[in-house]
C-alpha cells in the first residue's frame, strides 16, 4: 500500500511539474521579458544618465554619466557659479543594485574665473540616489572640495600648493536615465 501512495505521489509531483513548465512555455516572450526587467533598478536599465544638479562641485550645472557595470559610473560635468563657470570628471560607487542606494564618489574639477585667476580642485562626495520607474530620478548628497591652487594663467603655470583652501556643500540632482 505504501509503495502506491508513494507511486500516486511521485506521479502528482511529475504531473504538477509538467503543468508549471507548460505554464512558462505558453507565456509570451513579451511577457518573459517584462517579468525579467522588472527584476533590475532603473540604474541597471538605463546605462546613460543625464542630471541637472545644484551645489559644488559644479554650481548650477550638467551632468552626463555613463555607468560602467552595476556598481561604478563616470562622468562629466559643466556648470556655472556666481563669479565664473566649471568643468569637472568624476566617479561614483553605487553599493546597491536597487532604486534606493548610496553612493561614494571622487573626482577633478577645473574652476576658470577670468584668463588671471583659475583654480583646480579635487573633490569627494557621498549621498542617497533614488531613481524612479521610466529612467527618472533624484539625489542628495554632500560635496568636499580641497583647492588646489590657482593656475596663472589658465593650462600655463604649475599648481600653486602653498594657497590652498576647502568648500562643503549640500549638492541636490534631478536624473533622466536612458
Amino acid at each position: 500500500m505504501k509503495k502506491i501512495l508513494s507511486g500516486i505521489t511521485a506521479l502528482g509531483w511529475l504531473a504538477a511539474g509538467s503543468l508549471c513548465a507548460q505554464e512558462v512555455l505558453d507565456m509570451p516572450v513579451t511577457r518573459m521579458v517584462e517579468t525579467k526587467m522588472s527584476s533590475y533598478s532603473s540604474r541597471e536599465q538605463f546605462s546613460n544618465d543625464l542630471s541637472f544638479v545644484i551645489g559644488l562641485p559644479l554650481g548650477l550645472g550638467i551632468e552626463y554619466d555613463k555607468m560602467a557595470n552595476s556598481f561604478f559610473s563616470v562622468g562629466v560635468g559643466a556648470g556655472s557659479f556666481a563669479t565664473g563657470h566649471s568643468l569637472n570628471v568624476q566617479t561614483r560607487y553605487y553599493p546597491m543594485i536597487t532604486e534606493f542606494s548610496p553612493y561614494l564618489g571622487a573626482g577633478m574639477t577645473y574652476y576658470y574665473v577670468n584668463s588671471s585667476s583659475n583654480v583646480l580642485g579635487g573633490h569627494i562626495d557621498a549621498g542617497v540616489d533614488y531613481t524612479f520607474a521610466h529612467g527618472w530620478g533624484l539625489s542628495l548628497g554632500g560635496t568636499y572640495v580641497r583647492f588646489f591652487g590657482m593656475l596663472l594663467p589658465a593650462f600655463i603655470s604649475p599648481i600653486d600648493i602653498s594657497n590652498k583652501s576647502d568648500a562643503a556643500t549640500v549638492q541636490l540632482g534631478v536624473h533622466l536615465r536612458f
